[in-house]
């Protein structure tokens, strides 16, 4: 399923990596015998082999198989906030790069699609800190500190890379971050006997409101599944992509496969040119998402008539 379907497998994973992780670090913090140590260790490499393993994938296909194309007619509004400026398109009809990495890559800017590493790493190291036992709460008050200075990690991280395709998941991420971190914080202080009571209910309080927050995100992605199916705008994008990296111009196919033009620099010409009459435009579209119209106003492909 893995290999066949690696957006769906992927997909599954995600739900199950934290539960799996801190299962997994139980096993090995608090052995009942030595068969769940094995287990355990088992669970943890393959926490952490598979996400490394996946990204460096990806990684390695961005933009040669597929990359993020931005739709040269957005409506550069309120809209655009909510479903995004483009797509991930794949390069190849015959390898659909983006639907197999789908899950993994989506919500990710192009140049970011290496981020998922830092998620899945915060919380096999949050989960490391939660299976831990104090024998007093200034004890508990310490791993709040620890997980606390995770969080920090991860919220610098969000607001120094901005890593998602759509705005508003980074300002949401950027926001229930804080929330996780200031809760966090008031806990420790509760634990070193700071109004213990009064810092237990803000960061239960702040808990519950990044809950909300993250159920209202959830509710913008299904709206913007639905209107994006509605409107076909990844069927049409991923149709633009294929067309313009395949085109049949005056009996002359080009392909277009990176980000270099593949014509010799001498192929083109200005529409100054003093034979301009004999140059036609041919709209392309390139692999840093840059609309068509622009490319076929600025350069001119000479043909022979």
């Amino acid at each position: 399923g893995f290999l066949r379907f690696p957006s769906s497998a992927l997909f599954i994973f995600q739900f199950l990596y934290q539960g799996t992780v801190l299962a997994a670090m139980l096993c090995i913090v608090h052995p009942k015998n030595p068969l769940y140590v094995i287990v355990g260790v088992i669970a943890i490499v393959g926490c952490v082999v598979v996400p490394v393993l996946v990204i460096r994938i990806v990684t390695t296909g961005v933009p040669h198989l597929g990359y993020y194309f931005v739709d040269p007619h957005h409506l550069r509004t309120h809209v655009d906030a909510i479903i995004g400026q483009g797509e991930w398109v794949s390069r190849f009809e015959d390898n659909h790069w983006v639907q197999k990495y789908a899950s993994v890559i989506r919500t990710y800017r192009q140049d970011r699609v290496w981020f998922p590493v830092l998620d899945f790493a915060s919380q096999l190291a949050i989960a490391s800190t939660a299976v831990l036992t104090p024998s007093d709460s200034i004890g508990c008050g310490h791993i709040r500190v620890a997980q606390a200075f995770i969080f920090l990690l991860l919220l610098v991280a969000e607001g120094k890379w901005w890593p998602h395709a759509r705005p508003r998941d980074s300002v949401c991420d950027f926001v229930v971050i804080g929330m996780q971190l200031t809760s966090v914080i008031l806990m420790a202080l509760g634990y070193y006997g700071v109004q213990k009571r009064s810092m237990s209910k803000a960061a239960n309080m702040l808990i519950l409101s990044s809950s909300v927050l993250l159920l209202v995100k959830v509710f913008a992605d299904v709206v913007s599944e639905i209107y994006i199916f509605v409107v076909g705008r990844r069927v049409v994008l991923q149709r633009m992509c294929w067309d313009a990296c395949h085109l049949n111009f005056e009996g002359i196919t080009i392909e277009l496969l990176t980000q270099e033009l593949p014509l010799p620099k001498k192929e083109w010409a200005r529409p100054d040119a003093e034979d301009s009459s004999r140059c036609s435009s041919l709209p392309l579209a390139d692999a840093a998402g840059r609309d068509a119209a622009t490319l076929s106003d600025n350069f001119f492909v000479r043909t022979t008539l």
